[in-house]
């Protein structure tokens, strides 16, 4: 008995119908899945050292390299840590001073201040490869007490940033990311903490804490200024495509 195809096979191009939207539903749920995975929140600490080109009671000027080794000083609590920044990328931060300095009975300086801050990444023929820029407002916080400092007959060495207090040394928000940094999206001000020292010229006529007092007076005295620096936080990043 010969049996009627009509009903014993599909419609024609039932299957590839079938196929085609099978691949589309698998496309869409690639594409949720991608969205998704980008929205997720990743935190990060990365670790770098700055030096001061300038700095005085009106503001300072520093220059960072990022891509270090994790700073000793700081905790890290990211997990995971997803950081973006590597040894490809330099930073510039300037500041100015925002109040009047705060001295309290054991001599530590408060001293608030507010300015701009950007991280340039560079690729592997020193062309500007991204940028991130942001506005940071915080305190700067120093020991002043002589006892604690370390004095040779020509220097004075006095620490200053996160380890003398609690939180941040400022809190950034960032207005851009450009280029590589595109894509990233903060998800709150990030954090900034910093461990460091400046070294004032001595004058063998004065008390080593006179000295100190006598260098946040003139900047001249000043002679280097340098700081382990975490910059930490959270963000999302944008899609594919998007």
């Amino acid at each position: 008995m010969q049996m009627n195809s009509s009903t014993s096979q599909h419609p024609t191009g039932f299957g590839h119908r079938r196929h085609k939207l099978t691949l589309a539903l698998a496309a869409a749920l690639l594409a949720v899945v991608a969205i998704a995975r980008a929205a997720e929140v990743r935190s990060f600490c990365e670790s770098g050292f700055a030096i001061a080109q300038q700095l005085g009671a009106a503001g300072a000027i520093w220059t960072q390299q990022w891509g270090l080794a994790p700073a000793t000083f700081f905790s890290c609590i990211a997990e995971p840590n997803v950081g973006f920044l590597n040894e490809g990328v330099t930073g510039r931060q300037v500041t100015q001073t925002t109040g009047a300095p705060v001295i309290d009975a054991n001599l530590l300086l408060s001293l608030p201040f507010a300015g701009d801050i950007t991280l340039t990444a560079r690729d592997e023929n020193n062309e500007v490869s991204g940028e991130v820029s942001g506005t940071m407002q915080g305190a700067f916080v120093a020991d002043l007490n002589a006892a604690h400092a370390v004095a040779t007959d020509t220097t004075i060495t006095i620490r200053f940033g996160s380890p003398l207090h609690t939180g941040p040394d400022a809190l950034i928000d960032v207005t851009s990311a450009t280029g590589k940094f595109q894509s990233i999206h903060p998800a709150d001000s990030w954090q900034w903490h910093v461990s460091g020292s400046i070294v004032i010229a001595r004058d063998p006529t004065l008390s080593v804490q006179m000295n100190i007092f006598a260098a946040l007076q003139n900047s001249a005295l000043i002679l280097h200024a340098e700081e382990d620096v975490v910059l930490t936080g959270s963000y999302t990043r944008s899609a594919p495509g998007r």
